[in-house]
This record gives C-alpha cells, sequence and structure tokens, in this order.
C-alpha cells in the first residue's frame, strides 16, 4: 500500500467470464460493438438491456479457473459472475457496495436461496482464498500459501499483521477493502459480443483490487 493499492487479483485472460445474450439481432450486436465510449462496456451491456436481450453466466473461459472456483464453493461461479455483471451495469465498484445489491435484488443462484448473509460468506472466503495462495491459471490442491499470516503496509507507513487465527478479521478487512476494476479490454480479450455456434455471448474480466 506504500505505492498505489495492489491488486487482490489481477486479471488475465483466465480470469474472463463468460455470458451468453438471447434475444438480440446480428444487427443489434453490429451497433452495440460500435460504442466507444470511456466506459464502453458499461454502456454496452446497457445498450443490450435497452433492447431487451438477456445476459446470462455461461462459464469461466479457464477451465482450472472454473475448477478452482467450485472446489470453493460449487456456485461460486455463478456468485461471482453476477457480482461482475453488476459491477459493469454501474451497480458498485466496492465488494461491499456489491454484496448488498445482490442480496437485494438476486435471491436465487441455482435453485439455492440466497440473502446479503449468504453473499457475504461466500464472497468473504473467496477473498480469504484468493489472498492466501489460490491461483486462477493453477490448480489449487487447497492448501494455503501463507501459514503464518498476512502483513499489510499501509500508505502511512503503518504496519497491520494479521494472523492465520484471526480468520475473521482478515476476511473482514479484505471485504470492507476491495473493489473491483477494468483493466485494458484489449490486453485481455473481453468487452465484444461475438458469435459462436449461431449464439451471442461476451467476455468480462475480473479484477480485484485494495481500495486502501
Amino acid at each position: 500500500m506504500v505505492g498505489s493499492p495492489a491488486t487482490l487479483l489481477n486479471a488475465s485472460g483466465s480470469t474472463n467470464f463468460v455470458y451468453r445474450i438471447k434475444n438480440i439481432s446480428d444487427n443489434d450486436v453490429k451497433l452495440i460493438n460500435k460504442i466507444r465510449t470511456k466506459s464502453k462496456v458499461k454502456d454496452k451491456l446497457q445498450a443490450i438491456a435497452a433492447r431487451h436481450g438477456e445476459i446470462s453466466f455461461s462459464a469461466v473461459s479457464s477451465d482450472i479457473f472454473e475448477h478452482n472456483l467450485r472446489n470453493i464453493d460449487t456456485i461460486l461461479p455463478e456468485i461471482l459472475s453476477q457480482v461482475l455483471l453488476a459491477n459493469f451495469m454501474g451497480y458498485g465498484a466496492s465488494l461491499a457496495e456489491l454484496t448488498e445489491y445482490l442480496g437485494a435484488n438476486v435471491n436465487n443462484v441455482r435453485g439455492f436461496r440466497m440473502d446479503e448473509t449468504a453473499y457475504k460468506m461466500k464472497i468473504k472466503y473467496f477473498l480469504h482464498n484468493i489472498a492466501l495462495g489460490m491461483m486462477p491459471n493453477t490448480e489449487w490442491d487447497g492448501l494455503l500459501q501463507a501459514h503464518g499470516g498476512y502483513i499489510i503496509v499501509k500508505e502511512n507507513g503503518e504496519i497491520v499483521c494479521y494472523h492465520i487465527y484471526n480468520q475473521d478479521e482478515f476476511q473482514n478487512y479484505l471485504f470492507k477493502n476491495t473493489r473491483l476494476e477494468t483493466p485494458s479490454t484489449s490486453r485481455h480479450g473481453f468487452g465484444v459480443i461475438y458469435k459462436e455456434a449461431d449464439n451471442f455471448y461476451i467476455k468480462l474480466n475480473l479484477q480485484i483490487r485494495f481500495i486502501r
């Protein structure tokens, strides 16, 4: 934290989430893909919604990352896909904001009843595992890489140490101090509608950075 806020999860091709789009035409896609605004991904998604297009999670681009996520929680890919979509639609940036939004608006995931408490619990556990060893492009055996704890040096030089036994406090810190951000669309290959086997898809990229 001495410099700019650090990333907790770095963007890569492995952190792309794939969404299927229904009820739009080829002409719609041509017009939407021409959007070149500063917030082009958000504007494209809102243009899809304005045309009554339906956006639904299809898969994680990386089979390894999806496998790792499902090892943490069976429905975690679906939960993160909702978090990511809500972020790009403009409903929040911090994990706390997005969790509150989903708890109030999306109450069912693959038949599992969800509320804000359930979203918060699963997202906290995901952040905990990312911080202590799980990587998107490496098969994960569930073992934590940091067995002692986690040291954070704040911008004012203050040192904060979370011992592995202070798991609840550590997870609360991660949850309250992280946000999603938009990496380069061209570098990571997302934000453009494409057609595959007569179906339309769009990829959104997951990158998580500390707020402070």
